[in-house]
């Protein structure tokens, strides 16, 4: 019992039998389906369909055309950089420069959560996704789980081997990255632990759930950009993508646990009308930033109205317009700067 996490656990108050029995659950619970937990956008459906329009607005901007052998390897790295237990490697919060923590777990304590990742997930520490980005040799040590596919390792194979395969395979990873920090519950540490939502009591991302119905088969985002004369964004850097990412969508978007949180000074809502409050994007343009309830409560005899703001939930049909106007910006982000990557520093032939 020297461990650190098991003294604290045993410091923690006694439960009831009850409790206990629903804590066994969700530890078997978790042994199954923990693997689904703190995804970001979809690895079946938004990622590689974000990842495919990446490719195309890069192949429509520039001149070195990627094949379309070369796209499906990086689409196919993007989708296994979900393999489980990668993904507990994908926050990065730029305003406290931290990863996953476990916090905003629903009903279970964040020490629970954290000492229940360390044994059903992986013995290794969680880490930001800026760190993981470069960590070969924690990401070495996931041999079993597509092993070393850091940024280091796409330019090696690039510029070294010469094996266009790995590299553009390996790349797929970093973009899977990118887009991930597009996603504010992986900037604004929220969990969103969806298919356990049964034990947690907790939806998980709205705004992830929303976003499973764009695919490879409906996004037509890289003409629209291109139609629009728009040019990837090029960066001196792989680090700068992934922090100016995380940093809008931290500062211009809610995740469905950090509304109004005092934790983050970004966004504001600036004003409401009877279905939503608003806040402004980068462009200073005003939309929808939370859907609203409004009660009437007296107080002193007086009659006051009580405003809840909220991500709605996919079938409980509220107006998704919010929802939509996050997808819109977010993903034509990710697709603007994911284009440029290959452009930041000489990645190979």
């Amino acid at each position: 019992m020297e461990n650190k996490r098991d003294l604290e656990l045993l410091s923690m108050p006694k439960v009831s039998h009850k409790i206990k029995l629903g804590i066994l659950l969700f530890i078997f619970a978790g042994v199954f389906l923990f693997s689904q937990i703190s995804k970001s956008y979809d690895d079946k459906t938004t990622h590689p369909g974000l990842t495919d329009e990446i490719v195309d607005f890069y192949n429509l901007s520039f001149g070195d055309k990627l094949t379309d052998e070369e796209k499906e390897w990086i689409v196919q790295g993007a989708m296994d950089e979900d393999t489980p237990p990668r993904w507990i490697n994908h926050f990065y919060d730029p305003i406290y420069k931290v990863g996953w923590s476990g916090e905003k777990t629903g009903i279970w304590p964040t020490l629970l959560i954290q000492y229940f990742s360390s044994g059903a997930l992986s013995s290794k520490e969680p880490v930001s996704s800026l760190d993981w980005l470069h960590n070969q040799e924690l990401q070495a040590k996931y041999g079993a789980y597509k092993g070393n596919r850091t940024w280091e390792r796409a330019i090696y194979e690039a510029v070294k081997t010469g094996n266009k395969k790995e590299a553009y395979y390996t790349l797929g990873f970093i973009l899977h990255l990118i887009e991930d920090a597009d996603v504010p519950d992986h900037t604004r540490n929220d969990t969103h632990a969806h298919e356990l939502s049964w034990a947690t009591l907790d939806y998980g991302s709205p705004y992830e759930e929303f976003a499973k119905q764009f695919t490879r088969q409906n996004l037509q985002i890289a003409q629209e950009l291109k139609n629009g004369n728009s040019r990837p964004i090029v960066r001196n850097s792989i680090d700068e993508y992934l922090i100016s990412l995380a940093e809008y969508s931290n500062k211009y978007f809610f995740s469905k646990d950090t509304i109004n949180d005092p934790k983050y000074q970004y966004p504001k809502i600036i004003r409401t009308d009877n279905n939503f409050g608003y806040g402004k994007d980068e462009k200073n343009e005003e939309f929808p930033l939370a859907n609203i309830k409004i009660s009437r409560i007296v107080e002193n005899g007086e009659v006051k109205k009580n405003y809840n703001f909220y991500l709605p939930t996919q079938g409980d049909g509220d107006n998704m317009l919010a929802l939509n106007n996050y997808f819109t910006r977010l993903s034509r982000q990710a697709v603007l700067n994911g284009a440029g990557i290959k452009k930041a520093r000489q990645y190979g032939p």
